[in-house]
C-alpha cells in the first residue's frame, strides 16, 4: 500500500537466538533464568516480551529512571544530535549539569568527578580513600557487587556473581556480615547492635595488627 513495506520482520527463534548469544559471550557472562523470555521493549516500570507479556521490572540496575520515558528519550536524542563528547572540552551543558548535580548533594560536597559507570565511580572512591587515609584496608559487606575493575572486583563479595568471591579476596579486603534482618544471622527489629558488634570485631582485629582502615563500602 502506497509503497510502504507493511510486513512485520521475521521472528527469530528464541532458542537459536540465545544460542547465538552464548556463542559470542564469555562463559562468565550469564543470563537470567534457564529459559529466559525474549524481551522486546521496556515501558515505565515494565519489560515486555515478544508475545506482549508484561513483567514488572524489580531487578534492572541500568534503567533506574524506568524504561522509555518520553522526556528522557527526547533530551538524550537532542543532546546526541547536538554534541556528544567528554568533560575535557569546554561547553555549557557540562557546567550546568555539574551545578544542578551539586544542588542535590549533601552539605560539604562541593565538587563532582564525572565517570561513565558504577564500576568507575567505586574504583575512584577506593583510590580517594587510599590517598586520603594513607591506608589500604577496606571493609566490604558480604554478598555485595561493586564492579568489574580490579579494585571493585576485589571488594565484591557476592558468591552469586563469583563462586570464588571469598576465597580469592586480597588481604586488604575484609568482609563483614550484611545487616539482613530478615534472613541474616541476626534477625528482627532489634538486631542492629549485633551487626554493629560484628563490624567492631573486625575493626579491633585490624587495630591490633596496626593496620590503617581506608574505607567501608556497602550497597545502598
Amino acid at each position: 500500500m502506497l509503497g510502504f513495506d507493511c510486513d512485520a520482520p521475521a521472528l527469530a527463534d528464541p532458542a537459536q537466538l540465545l544460542a547465538r548469544r552464548d556463542a559470542s559471550f564469555a562463559r562468565s557472562q550469564k543470563h537470567y533464568y534457564q529459559a529466559p523470555p525474549q524481551i522486546e521493549r521496556g515501558w515505565r516500570n515494565h519489560l515486555i516480551d515478544m508475545q506482549g507479556r508484561s513483567y514488572l521490572d524489580m531487578l534492572n540496575n541500568v534503567a533506574v529512571l524506568g524504561h522509555g520515558h518520553p522526556r528522557m528519550a527526547y533530551e538524550a536524542a537532542r543532546q546526541w544530535s547536538l554534541l556528544n563528547t567528554n568533560s575535557r572540552f569546554h561547553y555549557a551543558a557540562i557546567a550546568e549539569f555539574s551545578e544542578r548535580l551539586l544542588k542535590l548533594a549533601p552539605d560539604g560536597m562541593d565538587r563532582v568527578f564525572l565517570v561513565n559507570s558504577g564500576t568507575e565511580a567505586n574504583d575512584l572512591a577506593i583510590r580517594l580513600a587510599w590517598a586520603y587515609s594513607g591506608g589500604r584496608d577496606m571493609l566490604s559487606v558480604l554478598e555485595a557487587y561493586h564492579g568489574w575493575s580490579v579494585a571493585t572486583d576485589a571488594i565484591s563479595t557476592s558468591i552469586a556473581d563469583n563462586p570464588q568471591a571469598l576465597s580469592t579476596r586480597p588481604d586488604w579486603v575484609h568482609p563483614v556480615t550484611a545487616p539482613n534482618t530478615y534472613r541474616g544471622p541476626y534477625r528482627g527489629a532489634d538486631s542492629a547492635p549485633e551487626y554493629v558488634r560484628s563490624v567492631d570485631q573486625v575493626l579491633a582485629a585490624l587495630a591490633e595488627q596496626q593496620r590503617q582502615v581506608a574505607g567501608f563500602i556497602c550497597e545502598p
